[in-house]
């Protein structure tokens, strides 16, 4: 599975998209229970927040890297054409955060979790500047491999940098309701038990989510 990834710009610093709890929810269950065209939507989503938010936006990988995402849609056999490139820009400029960043993201993709694992955090042993958006992907990435505590140790080292962070602090929450109430793929939860978890995760100053916006997730 991505799977997810990863490493993107968080969404809400990007103001022309402001997506409500319930859609990330919606989409997160969706990987959870394996939906192969979700997956692809979210890869070729977060690669977009990842061009987006790059400073080397201007190097000509990126176009044919691009095409590639796309021509990937009707021809799966162009997603590993887009790996190979992206290797060989990584290998040839190793500074290439972006070219790791995005080829982290198609391993991911194509259930390679363990080397977008190596990516990443090598990454943030590099002292990456967007250090909490790596923390953040890792987490993803281990969520989607179902080790949850390891995910939710991640999304609040992340946290730790980024304290403002309302889609952190929902990932915790998320996470944490696949450890403790998914039981055998089959939900022991109560709307009593998220309150509690919203309650013990967000930060007492700062507004907080109803226990309804997660009902989506589990029902």
């Amino acid at each position: 599975m991505v799977h997810i990834i990863m490493y993107v710009k968080f969404v809400d610093n990007i103001p022309c998209f402001t997506p409500k709890i319930g859609t990330c929810i919606k989409l997160l269950n969706n990987l959870e229970k394996g939906d192969n065209i979700m997956v692809k939507v979210f890869i070729i989503f977060l690669s977009i927040l990842l061009i987006s938010s790059c400073s080397d936006c201007k190097k000509n990988y990126l176009s044919e890297y691009g095409r590639l995402l796309k021509e990937s849609k009707n021809d799966k056999t162009k997603i590993n054409d887009a790996i190979q490139l992206l290797k060989t820009e990584y290998k040839n400029n190793p500074e290439s955060k972006m070219a790791a960043k995005q080829l982290a993201s198609l391993y991911s993709s194509n259930g390679k979790n363990d080397s977008a694992l190596f990516l990443i955090t090598k990454l943030i042993e590099d002292d990456e500047k967007d250090i909490y958006e790596l923390y953040y992907g890792r987490g993803n990435i281990k969520f989607i491999m179902k080790d949850y505590d390891s995910s939710i140790e991640d999304y609040y080292k992340a946290v730790r940098i980024k304290s403002d962070n309302r889609i952190l602090y929902n990932q915790i929450i998320i996470a944490k309701m696949w450890k403790d109430y998914n039981i055998n793929g089959e939900w022991k939860i109560k709307e009593s038990d998220i309150s509690k978890l919203i309650n013990e995760v967000y930060p007492s100053n700062m507004n907080k989510p109803l226990a309804d916006e997660f009902k989506n997730f589990y029902q």
